[in-house]
């Protein structure tokens, strides 16, 4: 299931789920048939059935509160969250981030604060609130900094740089629209590459720099 999860075949993924929920069921494994729902969820979620991503991750919700599982439960918010992030309702993305922030918090799942972050700043980010945002993104950026999560890491240098360019803070833009290039670069993470060479050329641009804003800019339609 997990395997034709990965290639997006969610006909074939759930059915081996379904067939693995109904054995959980028999045997009354509630702590494996919430990861089955979990699962099944975002295998929807992957292929846009939203309405059945949130019906399967509600019914994981529903068994992870009822045993207790307060990581678990943290876990099916930021899901619900995500996918109603995907469908553009941010009102109820951010809900359901914020019951997952404050359930990281108390548990000291120091993972679950860092994505807990970064959520909250995608949300504030399209808000456009971007002081807050920011915020947000920093503390991302020192906790994934520290966990050694390198696509995190880049991820954190590219949103920053990417609010002080809309700020107008050319200087401050540059280090981490830089390091995020180099990272890309680094690591070999192609589907990052077009737009960060994109904020570059944008970034060379403001500067004045209209030769490298053009280097950049055709390095993005490269990629």
């Amino acid at each position: 299931g997990c395997a034709y999860s990965e290639i997006n075949d969610a006909k074939l993924a759930n059915q081996y789920f379904f067939d693995a929920a109904t054995l959980a069921k028999k045997i009354d494994d509630q702590r494996y048939l919430s990861n089955l729902y979990n699962n099944i969820g975002l295998t929807y979620g992957n292929v846009q059935q939203f309405d059945k991503s949130i019906e399967n991750h509600l019914k994981s919700l529903e068994i992870k509160k009822h045993r207790n599982d307060s990581l678990g439960v943290s876990i099916s918010y930021t899901n619900l969250g995500a996918v109603y992030y995907s469908l553009k309702d941010y009102v109820k993305a951010k809900d359901y981030f914020e019951q997952s922030f404050a359930i990281s918090q108390e548990i000291n799942d120091k993972e679950g604060i860092a994505f807990g972050y970064t959520n909250l700043a995608d949300v504030y980010f399209i808000e456009g609130d971007y002081p807050k945002a920011l915020e947000y993104y920093r503390k991302y950026l020192e906790l994934v900094s520290a966990l050694k999560y390198n696509h995190s890491i880049l991820y954190g240098h590219k949103k920053i740089g990417e609010i002080n360019l809309k700020l107008g803070e050319l200087e401050e833009a540059n280090p981490h629209i830089q390091k995020a290039y180099e990272m890309a670069t680094d690591f070999n993470y192609t589907w990052e590459l077009t737009n960060i060479c994109l904020l570059y050329a944008d970034l060379k641009a403001k500067q004045g720099d209209n030769d490298e804003a053009l280097v950049f800019a055709q390095k993005a339609l490269k990629h």
